[in-house]
């Protein structure tokens, strides 16, 4: 009788349903190979190379699996999330090995150039397949965009500016440049030029808001606003670079993806001693609800910081597109959400947008590359849906523009953000 229990007892153990055994996953951009299989990607010595494999292996991924990246490599692409790891199991990306950590990036570096002439090079190729260019790195640092008047903004003259200005200083040809308008104390738009004649350029309203005369306006993204040590262009018709610089450019960095994490409305995940970089729109790009989501010591480096992390401490992440209105130095001084995106612990009166720090300016200090400090900044809020305008509430008392960001102006932009 005691052996039929046994027995009996040893047959319904057999028909519980098996519980599965959490694996650990290797990649190395150095040592992989994609080719392998799964069981022999479980060991350090025969790990995985891509991102890409990641991606097409992630929905047999299960709750409790570890993806490790090999410390001192850096791998190009965008994870992107397929399913949700489990309470108290949840899916987990982290480093192995020794030295420092890894890096996923959107970064692609371009090295072959030609001399146009006045100093300007322009990239032999197409640097990207993007629409546009946000975020360029040179020897490490972030490169400002071209922009003309060198410092503050051109005065306008007329009123009612909505799709054209007309100035007499509009003697070179801008088409194809970006106009960047202050419209009144809280709206800065941004448009294409789309033609120009004589002394007047034409271009399209991104909103129904008009610009009257005494405020502010300059030019940005045209091989004519170009005339400082590495300032550059893009130009979306033939996805090349150009560059100002005395001699050939060299370790030059763009951004060529949009995103690199996309959450894609899943949860319970956990992210340690990983560096995002490179990102031309957003590092992370969560869902609206997200929880569960925990960013343990990743970090996000800050090309314009010249090489500076930030710690990223927000769980649960906001909605993709849309932004919090008010105070953002109050939002950095107390944890809160800064752009909408992620909570981030760094140096306040800053703004990330994409993978760079979009400082917002006025009143330029000496040797602070015109970005605003605690000694003289006041609270700054930004419109919704227009991700990249400068919102300077604290200038409502004033009529003038003031002066306008210096030569690492923040690239402008109307419209929501993609994910």
């Amino acid at each position: 009788m005691k052996n039929l229990l046994i027995l009996l007892l040893l047959t319904e153990l057999a028909l519980l349903p098996k519980q599965a055994t959490a694996a650990n996953y290797y990649f190395s951009s150095t040592d992989g190979d994609d080719s392998r299989t799964s069981a022999q990607a479980q060991s350090s010595s025969t790990p995985w190379k891509t991102i890409d494999k990641l991606n097409s292996f992630f929905s047999s991924l299960q709750p409790g699996d570890v993806v490790l990246f090999k410390r001192g490599d850096v791998f190009y692409g965008s994870i992107s999330i397929k399913k949700s790891g489990g309470s108290g199991s949840p899916i987990s990306f982290d480093a192995y090995g020794s030295g420092a950590k890894p890096i996923i990036t959107g970064f692609t570096d371009v090295t072959s150039w030609s001399n146009i002439g006045s100093n300007l090079w322009m990239s032999s190729n197409s640097v990207s397949s993007l629409a546009t260019l946000n975020i360029v790195a040179i020897r490490g640092s972030f490169a400002p965009i071209g922009k003309w008047p060198t410092n503050g903004y051109n005065s306008l003259t007329q009123s009612g500016v909505g799709t054209s200005i007309t100035h007499t200083s509009l003697t070179s040809s801008w088409s194809g440049g970006t106009v960047v308008i202050r419209k009144n104390h809280w709206i800065i738009d941004k448009s294409t030029i789309t033609s120009q004649s004589g002394t007047t350029i034409n271009f399209s309203n991104p909103t129904p808001y008009t610009a009257s005369s005494g405020w502010g306006w300059f030019i940005q993204n045209h091989q004519s606003a170009c005339d400082v040590q590495n300032e550059w262009w893009y130009d979306a018709s033939s996805k090349k670079i150009g560059i100002y610089s005395t001699a050939t450019p060299s370790r030059v960095q763009v951004s060529t993806i949009e995103n690199l994490l996309s959450i894609d409305g899943n949860s319970f995940l956990s992210f340690n001693d990983l560096i995002f970089q490179g990102s031309n729109s957003t590092a992370a790009c969560p869902p609206a609800t997200q929880s569960h989501v925990r960013p343990e010591t990743a970090t996000h480096t800050l090309i314009s910081k010249i090489g500076a992390t930030v710690v990223v401490t927000v769980h649960p992440w906001p909605k993709c597109g849309t932004y919090r209105e008010g105070d953002e130095r109050g939002q950095h001084e107390s944890g809160g959400d800064i752009g909408g995106y992620v909570d981030v612990t760094g140096p306040p009166f800053t703004d990330r947008v994409g993978d760079t720090i979009q400082r917002l300016h006025d009143r330029p200090q000496s040797g602070d590359s015109g970005a605003t400090t605690a000694a003289n900044s006041q609270p700054m809020t930004r419109r919704r849906g227009n991700e990249q305008s400068q919102m300077l509430n604290w200038l409502a008392s004033r009529r003038n523009p003031p002066a306008a960001p210096s030569r690492s102006a923040l690239h402008t932009t109307s419209g929501t953000r993609p994910c």
